[in-house]
């Protein structure tokens, strides 16, 4: 029998009226049922206050804030938080869905391990259309731990932290916006365990107005911040981004932040846009996303752009875009031909024959 710890989830929305009464209703229908959800409607301008107004009258359990005027992601959550009174602050975002069993087993591994700060889950991605697209395994234990300091391997809307491990690690932090979680997720690391259930709790929707394919550009130069700050503390020294109120490419570079390690950022950040939208089906979004990550990747060394050139040609195969495949192995090639194995220029040249299979695996 899972012991009752009080959850709350936080819930931002900013017009975002499309999707909100799936989302809202995932949490509603939780086999876990001592959970309130806290909406923050971040000055909507659609339907948005109609629908959670609607929801408010129907379960004591949904709790509106209205902030009349938009102030970020961060903000919101801050002041979501606020209003909270769970011991455990579970995520979902006003766009994605939770399994009916998730807080349940969130909560029970909380309950089991009083080191444990913050633990995510594995995703289905969803279309517009809600039809799952594809899964996605959280990586767990000690991967988990470590893969922050590379990437980011939490998805913010499969969220639970206790409470007060939150607090203890100072909360969202509006100056690192759009990767505010992962700058969140860094410092709690540093003092609590953290960790992923493998199984795919959340679905995490791709869409075209999401922020993640609307703001990749600020989500990279935020991202390598979030690292580099924690790098920065590893060392004993004062968190640099602390008591800064914006923070910008410039002003990064300034403090120390090498060119280099933001274009790794900006590589990570448009590839995986350019995934996304390759799963969803956004072809021109998908274009857009992987020249922008050839950029960057172009503009640290022709190595780099040669190995995306590869990872995207394996993606080509798995879609059965074998012409395309072909192209950019060739590119990749010519931009390092000491990245080719024997077998991939066998394979190059016996896919160029007539009537050949070779490489249609």
């Amino acid at each position: 029998m899972t012991p009752v710890l009080p959850v709350s989830v936080v819930m931002p929305v900013r017009n975002g009226a499309r999707f909100l009464d799936e989302a809202i209703g995932s949490v509603l229908a939780q086999t876990y049922t001592h959970v309130e959800l806290v909406v923050v409607d971040d000055g909507s301008i659609d339907g948005s206050a109609f629908l959670l107004e609607s929801w408010r009258r129907r379960d004591s359990r949904v709790r509106v804030v209205a902030r009349p005027e938009p102030g970020g992601i961060a903000r919101a959550l801050n002041d979501g938080v606020h209003r909270s009174t769970g011991d455990l602050l579970a995520r979902l975002d006003a766009d994605d869905r939770a399994a009916p069993d998730r807080i349940r087993q969130q909560v029970e591994q909380f309950c089991a391990r009083p080191r444990l700060g913050l633990l995510g889950t594995g995703v289905r991605y969803l279309d517009e259309a809600s039809r799952v697209i594809g899964t996605d395994a959280a990586a767990t234990g000690p991967t988990a731990a470590q893969g922050l300091h590379r990437g980011n391997p939490f998805f913010h809307p499969s969220v639970m932290m206790r409470r007060s491990h939150y607090e203890a690690a100072g909360g969202y932090r509006p100056q690192v916006e759009p990767a505010e979680d992962l700058d969140l997720w860094l410092r709690i690391s540093e003092r609590f365990e953290v960790d992923n259930l493998k199984e795919p709790l959340t679905d995490y929707r791709i869409h075209r107005e999401q922020s993640s394919l609307q703001r990749a550009a600020a989500q990279a130069v935020a991202t390598a911040a979030a690292h580099w700050a924690a790098d920065v503390r590893a060392t004993g020294a004062t968190d640099p981004l602390a008591g800064l109120q914006v923070v910008d490419e410039k002003l990064l570079l300034s403090l120390g932040l090498s060119s280099s390690a933001l274009l790794q950022e900006q590589i990570a950040v448009h590839r995986w846009a350019a995934e996304l939208c390759e799963m969803a089906g956004y072809k021109r979004e998908a274009l857009v996303a992987w020249q922008a990550a050839l950029a960057a990747a172009a503009s640290l060394d022709r190595t780099e752009a040669a190995r995306l050139l590869l990872l995207r040609a394996r993606l080509r195969r798995a879609q059965g875009r074998l012409v395309a495949r072909r192209v950019d192995q060739l590119r990749a090639l010519a931009l390092a031909p000491r990245l080719a194995t024997t077998g991939l220029v066998q394979k190059l040249h016996a896919a160029g024959r007539p009537g050949s299979r070779t490489g249609h695996e």
